[in-house]
């Protein structure tokens, strides 16, 4: 069966600064989050994709599927106020036994070949996780001074990760918490093993205003993310 992809666009980003949620910004003449949904469509003909976002954005997304040559067939369904519930309704389109990922909107330098990657590696070890080891140094916060912690032993995490959705539908059945900040937390709740793969540096999610002229010069620097 075709993979499935499950694009999460329902945050309101505060911390960009911006009026406008940060996956509808424009860079470098695009929305955000239009270059992840080329992305998908380029590394995986035929992927079906499922955008999450609230409806009250749909000034902003329904015009970007109605008006862009190939969105179309994106189905739409709506975010919850926490990412867990993003995800969990984005999971109720998806059948079983198939591949999904879950990617952030807000990482509009996704390449096509990590998504591959990604896909390619799930299939063989039922889930991956794209990560990185951090360049700078790490220390671990306690009550009352900070400790060292060997970089080599941490990794940043990113997506889109993967799974076989058959399984990711049950372990989204387990009560909300608060450590579930990503999809990899939720999976291995549910007593399954995650399976790293190297992420890519430019990988990185819009957070701050600094971020999106960075984005934007590393789009006009290298054009749309291939490698």
């Amino acid at each position: 069966m075709n993979p499935y992809a499950i694009i999460l666009a329902g945050g309101h980003g505060l911390r960009a600064g911006t009026d406008t949620p940060k996956q509808f910004l424009r860079l470098n003449g695009k929305m955000v989050i239009q270059y992840s949904l080329e992305a998908f469509k380029e590394a995986l003909p035929g992927c079906k994709i499922i955008l999450v976002a609230s409806a009250l954005h749909r000034h902003y997304w329904e015009p970007l599927l109605q008006n862009t040559p190939g969105f179309a067939d994106v189905q739409v369904t709506d975010s919850g106020t926490e990412r867990f519930f993003s995800v969990r309704n984005g999971l109720v389109k998806i059948p079983g036994n198939v591949l999904v990922g879950i990617h952030d909107a807000a990482r509009p330098l996704i390449s096509v070949d990590l998504i591959r990657t990604t896909y390619r590696l799930a299939a063989d070890h039922g889930c991956c996780i794209p990560a990185i080891t951090p360049a700078d140094s790490i220390r671990l916060l306690t009550e009352k001074t900070s400790l060292p912690l060997p970089r080599n032993t941490i990794r940043l995490v990113q997506t889109p990760q993967v799974f076989l959705s058959s399984e990711l539908k049950t372990a989204y059945q387990a009560p909300y918490n608060d450590l579930f900040t990503d999809d990899a937390a939720v999976w291995e709740n549910a007593g399954l093993s995650v399976f790293l793969c190297e992420g890519r540096k430019h990988n990185f999610k819009i957070t701050t205003p600094d971020d999106i002229p960075l984005a934007g010069w590393l789009l006009s620097s290298n054009g749309s993310p291939k490698g």
